[in-house]
């Protein structure tokens, strides 16, 4: 293997560094989850209360206007009226629209102006010469006040000190029995509730995020170390393992996908400790096995004797590691050699045990025993008293006598 190969297996076996628990990632996300989820409830609340206090102002401000509208009868337009007549009617409404606005109402009534046709020509005013220094925008489109003929704008009020906002509603004035526009009247509306109104929200809205940044995410963070408290445990629990204790058994024991989890894992820990020591067994035997197959081979002769006048080759190739066959070639006294050629039943190590005794005592009664009978038969007697029930051994002995020439 490569030192490349190498180095990728031992990085791929090497856990990952830990930079971010569980437990910080699930209260990120829950956080995070919370703070837009309050922003959102801020927003929209603060939107659908700033609109309904925007939409009561314009109504009051359009019903005001209306009604201030109503009482105004354009004496202006009457050409034929003298001008001592115009004048006091003009101061008389100058009185009127000022005690308009000096009564009390829901929202306060800054100044009423009446201009001429063409917007340039200031015909009274609640507040007689104190005028307003008021810079208006653009006009604000409302739906509940189309068919009122109301326009309404936003605008801010000066009085050298300080700006406040404020809202115009402005109405045309028609002739009487005519649809000529021959005047207008303005009347400017105090739109400090709702700059309070949104200070108030907006403040309100901080408050809250202050209280889920406080509160909420220590909770949050305790409540995921809570619940990944078994997740824990179960990467201790395989960090044992991974280092071999394969008896050690998961204690978690919560009744959700956790606790199978580690019901999974105790039943692949327990799996894993049975084929370690099936792998132990089968190692232990494989090394009693090559044991005997070095002994056995021990035992067969390496070489042959020569035998003048035979050539004698042989072959030997056992059906497992270890077998029960054996093959000898024996010297014998008086210019004789015997050759003897057995079959042990069973293989394996049984087997082989049992070839082992059988050449042993194979030799010793060829020493001892003048004759193939009686080396047979001490062997048979030997073997017979020594093997369990059902083993047997099948031998063929011949003997070669040099001087007789057979």
């Amino acid at each position: 293997m490569s030192r490349g190969a190498t180095a990728r297996s031992r990085s791929a076996e090497r856990p990952p560094r830990q930079i971010f628990p569980i437990a910080v990632k699930y209260g990120a996300v829950s956080t995070v989850i919370l703070l837009s989820f309050v922003m959102w409830v801020g927003n929209t609340s603060t939107d659908l209360a700033l609109q309904s206090t925007a939409e009561q102002v314009n109504l009051n401000g359009s019903e005001q206007v209306l009604l201030v509208s109503s009482l105004i009868t354009p004496f202006w337009a009457d050409d034929s009226l003298p001008e001592e007549e115009q004048l006091a009617a003009q101061q008389q409404l100058g009185k009127k629209l000022n005690a308009f606005i000096t009564t009390p109402g829901p929202h306060k009534v800054l100044d009423v102006l009446v201009l001429d046709a063409n917007g340039t020509t200031l015909i009274a005013s609640a507040r007689g010469g104190d005028r307003l220094r008021v810079r208006l925008g653009d006009q604000i489109e409302t739906d509940s006040l189309v068919d009122t003929g109301v326009r309404v704008r936003e605008g801010t009020l000066s009085d050298g000190n300080r700006n406040a906002p404020v809202r115009s509603f402005e109405v045309e004035l028609t002739a009487a029995g005519s649809s000529d526009k021959v005047g207008s009247v303005q009347l400017f509306l105090s739109a400090v509730a709702i700059d309070r109104l949104e200070k108030s929200l907006q403040e309100a809205l901080w408050s809250q995020l202050w209280t889920v940044i406080l509160l909420g995410i220590p909770l949050v963070l305790i409540v995921g170390f809570l619940l990944t408290r078994p997740i824990r445990r179960l990467r201790e629990d395989m960090v044992q393992v991974s280092r071999g204790n394969l008896d050690h058994q998961s204690t978690v024991s919560t009744t959700d996908e956790l606790g199978a989890l580690a019901s999974s894992f105790n039943r692949m820990t327990r799996f894993l400790a049975d084929a370690r020591e099936q792998e132990l067994h089968a190692q232990a035997v494989a090394r009693d096995l090559s044991i005997a197959t070095r002994i056995q081979n021990a035992l067969l002769p390496e070489t042959l004797p020569e035998i003048s006048g035979i050539e004698i080759a042989r072959y030997y190739q056992p059906a497992k590691e270890v077998g029960g066959d054996y093959y000898d070639v024996i010297d014998l006294p008086g210019d004789r050699a015997g050759i003897v050629v057995a079959d042990v039943s069973g293989k394996g190590l049984a087997g082989s045990l049992v070839m082992t005794m059988t050449r042993s005592l194979v030799r010793m009664a060829a020493r001892i025993q003048p004759d193939a009978a009686s080396i047979l038969g001490e062997v048979n007697a030997s073997l017979s008293r020594d093997m369990t029930e059902g083993m047997f051994v099948t031998m063929a002995w011949a003997e070669l006598d040099h001087d007789r020439g057979r």
